[in-house]
């Protein structure tokens, strides 16, 4: 099964706000999981938002490593 992360997790891995992050969700520039109302990012749902550009430059190397 792959990483699921969840919304205060994904933005310190990301280094971005947590409210950030919800803006981002609220309108659908990361794709969620939603389990009731816990809301779970996937890293492969990670990778897409930093490689769409909506997310801040972060080095390629932070990236691999991180996500």
């Amino acid at each position: 099964m792959k990483a699921m992360f969840r919304v205060r997790e994904a933005a310190e891995i990301l280094g971005i706000s947590v409210p950030k992050m919800r803006n981002d969700i609220r309108n659908q520039r990361v794709g969620v999981h939603r389990l009731g109302r816990l809301i779970l990012i996937s890293e492969a749902d990670l990778e897409k938002y930093v490689n769409q550009g909506y997310h801040p430059a972060i080095p390629s190397e932070v990236r691999k490593n991180e996500i």
